[in-house]
């Protein structure tokens, strides 16, 4: 339990955010005591010296077991232990996190800007982030998120603020045409960025994957069949 001396000890954003937990558990009908247990259990685990391990010890394949309750997403055992759910993460083979923003044309809004997060997947590099633009009139854009990544990459450049110039992938030549926003939302504009083989390497290297052997013996094993197959 935290004492009032320990209290003191806090700064004034610690204790905040101490308040705010409290409250986040009140609202959700933990009893008193159980609000002071967790609340005390963060403090020490924040505040305090975090304790080292001394040693790992090998102890075999265990059973996980998840413990689950219906619309709760943690909750406190009678134990004192805190649990959360998480079987259903470990379990999920794409977990895609959604964001929004108004896309406007001065005060009008003409539709949203969404950003997939990729929080976990099998087949898309994780943390990736997605921007979609998805109009009123026109539904989803062809071209969403294409700017931002050649910027990234160095295909695109802004000479200044509002215009946008392309560059050549080969040579790095800066061309002479200058764009605004939405005079690059065309096919004229992107495809021959899309055939440059300097963006689709750039692509290829930011968002593929990793594949392939991951360990020794793994590799010696594919060298192995693969000289197997060519005999």
């Amino acid at each position: 339990m935290m004492m009032m001396n320990d209290w003191k000890l806090l700064t004034i954003s610690e204790q905040a955010q101490y308040i705010d937990r409290a409250k986040y558990l009140i609202e959700r009908g933990y009893a008193l005591g159980d609000i002071f247990e967790v609340a005390a259990a963060i403090y020490t685990r924040e505040a305090k010296p975090k304790m080292k391990i001394k040693s790992i010890k090998k102890i075999g394949i265990r059973p996980l077991y998840d413990i689950s309750v219906a619309d709760a997403h943690h909750y406190i055992l009678d134990n004192g232990a805190v649990t959360h759910n998480t079987g259903i993460y470990y379990s999920a083979n794409q977990i895609f996190i959604i964001g929004r923003q108004q896309n406007k044309d001065g005060d009008e809004l003409v539709g949203y800007n969404f950003i997939i997060n990729i929080e976990k997947s099998r087949y898309v590099r994780e943390k990736t982030k997605v921007p979609l633009t998805v109009s009123f009139e026109g539904g989803i854009s062809r071209w969403s998120g294409l700017i931002d990544i050649a910027l990234e990459s160095g295909h695109v450049i802004k000479p200044k603020a509002g215009w946008y110039q392309k560059v050549d992938g080969e040579t790095g030549a800066v061309l002479e045409k200058n764009y605004r926003l939405k005079d690059t939302d065309s096919a004229e504009f992107w495809n021959p960025i899309l055939r440059s083989k300097s963006f689709n390497d750039y692509i290829e290297k930011t968002y593929r994957v990793a594949f392939g052997p991951m360990t020794a013996a793994a590799a010696i094993a594919d060298d192995q069949q693969e000289g197997s197959d060519n005999d």
